[in-house]
């Protein structure tokens, strides 16, 4: 079923050469005792060919043998390709793709990172950069990351390879380009779906991040090994990314309706399960805790399938209820899963937080030092303004209403939270979350133009809010005021969120009429702050509030 898009026949005969090079490191026959053996011999190669006899590639035959390879079947698509301008029907052709096969691209060879090369910057495309065999460097031709973090998602060698020519035959040259180094990643993931023929792409394309050999940020995730993907354990990875809390009266006509969990309520629980690795199956799971003043009513619930990179929610709320001389504090629980046709079991641990609240009210001045607890949940009504020292203490939480602004206009603010009992703060705002961003995903904070440059980790609450957390040897200031960072203007002014191998997971620009101030947080004594909440709306941080 293979076609020749350039003369619209079934034809394949490569008439330049360049394909049959890349076709043969990907599937060249082995143990023939000749030439090479491809990276997954034996594999079965559907040719599409798109570039003429003297080298010219279009966009509408690249997206036409994309869209045709897709009908076909295909589970690994190769595209030894380029193109320096964008095309919205390619990044759909490709994104399409994606849903069934794994794509991948040669990132190109000039030597550069300041400008996308496509497909190979898409999302939906391993972008593949060029090493030295042998020694890991990059090659020096090889695109790479930098000023744009989209070109290079793996690399793999690119220098020196030796391959087939048109006619079943070896020419006893070798070619280097990141149109050699691509196959050997198509290779590696022909290897990984022939051993779990049933994975979705995204666990396959997961598997390989996790499973790559880290060179740098320039190389992406770093150099494919397809040992390590194939003796590497590929097992589901399971996650809480969110809970939410119904607190309605027809459960007990004492709660409050207002969607969190306060001391002395009776709620259902809905767990929405994410997962990082394998595909699963349909998976069960069991709830407990071991606070004495908190009762697991109703313990189990169950999930269906669960594809690598997709979430979803528990098909029955779980019934929790606490004390009413409990305090607030963020309430331990484990969840036991089992799946349904496997031996697979895993056991997920998260917090929720019950709340005692305070409520502050709107033109609130607090003007003697002053220290929130973290047995208390501070709900700002409206505009409070702190004129002394203030303090926020591990474990606390705080939430604000419609109009909610903590303004610091005197003193020392200090947020002094830690990694493994944070400050947590939900803005105004519904509860949308990023998909991209699962609990546990490791990112930093860039302040483009501020003092700034790194905050630790941004990981998501099961609540439904972020939480922000950085190292700082000292006191720390940025400035962002009327939306205009250092060196920057208007709109140009933007914070974002990346993973840790530098790819944008989320980025929010602030316009001239939002205000963000964070004037001089002191880090704790272990010289570490956390501060929290959802991206979904606008979100004050003013003059230090939070």
């Amino acid at each position: 079923n293979s076609f020749n898009f350039v003369d619209s026949n079934s034809d394949v005969f490569d008439d330049f050469g360049h394909g049959t090079r890349v076709a043969g490191i990907i599937g060249a026959e082995g143990v023939n005792e000749e030439g090479i053996a491809g990276a997954a011999f034996g594999v079965q190669i559907l040719s599409c060919d798109v570039v003429d006899s003297v080298g010219v590639l279009t966009l509408a035959r690249t997206i036409a043998a994309i869209e045709y390879a897709q009908t076909q079947g295909a589970q690994v698509i190769n595209m030894s390709i380029s193109f320096f301008a964008y095309s919205q029907m390619l990044e759909d052709a490709c994104e399409a793709a994606s849903e069934t096969s794994i794509l991948v691209a040669s990132a190109g060879n000039e030597n550069q990172s300041e400008s996308p090369v496509y497909p190979a910057s898409f999302d939906s495309v391993f972008g593949v950069g060029a090493t030295v065999l042998g020694s890991d460097e990059r090659a020096p031709f090889s695109n790479f990351n930098g000023v744009e973090d989209s070109l290079v998602d793996l690399v793999a060698p690119g220098v020196n390879i030796y391959s087939t020519i048109p006619g079943s035959a070896y020419d006893g040259l070798y070619g280097s380009g990141t149109s050699f180094a691509a196959p050997f990643i198509s290779g590696t993931a022909a290897l990984m779906q022939s051993k779990y023929p049933t994975q979705s792409p995204e666990g396959i394309r997961r598997h390989l991040r996790q499973t790559a050999v880290h060179l740098g940020e320039w190389a992406g995730f770093g150099r494919v090994s397809a040992r390590d993907a194939l003796e590497t354990e590929f097992i589901p990875l399971p996650i809480v990314s969110l809970v939410t809390v119904r607190d309605s009266k027809e459960i007990d006509p004492t709660n409050d309706e207002d969607g969190v969990w306060d001391v002395g309520e009776r709620v259902e629980l809905r767990i929405s399960l994410g997962n990082n690795g394998k595909d699963l199956g349909r998976i069960t799971g069991s709830l407990e805790t071991l606070v004495s003043d908190v009762q697991v009513e109703s313990v189990t619930s169950a999930w269906e399938s669960i594809q690598s990179g997709e979430v979803a929610v528990s098909e029955m709320p779980i019934l929790v209820s606490a004390s009413p001389s409990t305090g607030g504090k963020n309430v331990g629980f484990s969840l036991d899963l089992e799946e349904t046709d496997s031996a697979y079991t895993a056991t997920i641990d998260f917090q929720i937080r019950l709340e005692d609240e305070e409520r502050v009210a709107d033109g609130t001045n607090i003007f003697s030092p002053t220290v929130w607890e973290a047995s208390k949940t501070y709900v700002l009504e409206g505009q409070v303004n702190v004129f002394s020292d203030f303090t926020v203490v591990p474990g606390t939480s705080i939430r604000m209403e419609k109009g909610g602004n903590l303004e610091i206009l005197g003193g020392d603010f200090k947020f002094q939270g830690s990694a493994t009992d944070p400050i947590t703060v939900f803005p105004f705002s519904d509860p949308v979350r990023d998909p991209q961003l699962l609990p546990g995903d490791l990112v930093h904070l860039d302040a483009v133009g501020s003092e700034i440059q790194d905050w630790g980790f941004v990981s998501s609450h099961p609540n439904g809010g972020y939480l922000i957390g950085g190292t700082f040897g000292s006191s720390i200031t940025l400035d962002i005021d009327q939306g205009a960072l250092p060196g920057l203007e208007g709109d140009n002014s933007f914070i974002a969120l990346y993973d840790e191998s530098d790819q944008l997971v989320w980025a929010r620009a602030f316009q001239s009429r939002d205000r963000v101030i964070i004037d001089t947080i002191k880090s704790s004594p272990s010289g570490e702050i956390l501060v929290g909440g959802h991206f979904a709306g606008d979100i004050y941080l003013s003059s230090g509030g939070a």
